[in-house]
């Protein structure tokens, strides 16, 4: 192993790099994209986010795991 640890990270943090406040870019390589999505399943997926994120009443113990 590389010494890398696994850590929760909210919604934001997955979205802003914290110290250059530059947005992270994500690359999934061609292996790994067993599953091809449809515009469909990203717009779900997105609004499912954004849902989660905008609750009225979140509760600090509540995960969105992908």
């Amino acid at each position: 192993m590389s010494g890398q640890q696994i850590c929760l990270k909210t919604v934001d943090e997955l979205r802003v790099d914290s110290k250059s406040n530059t947005p992270l870019i994500f690359w999934v390589p061609a292996y790994q994209r067993g599953y091809r999505w449809l515009s469909l399943q990203v717009t779900q997926l997105l609004d499912d986010i954004r849902e989660f994120t905008q609750r009225k009443d979140p509760q600090p113990d509540e995960l969105y795991c992908l």
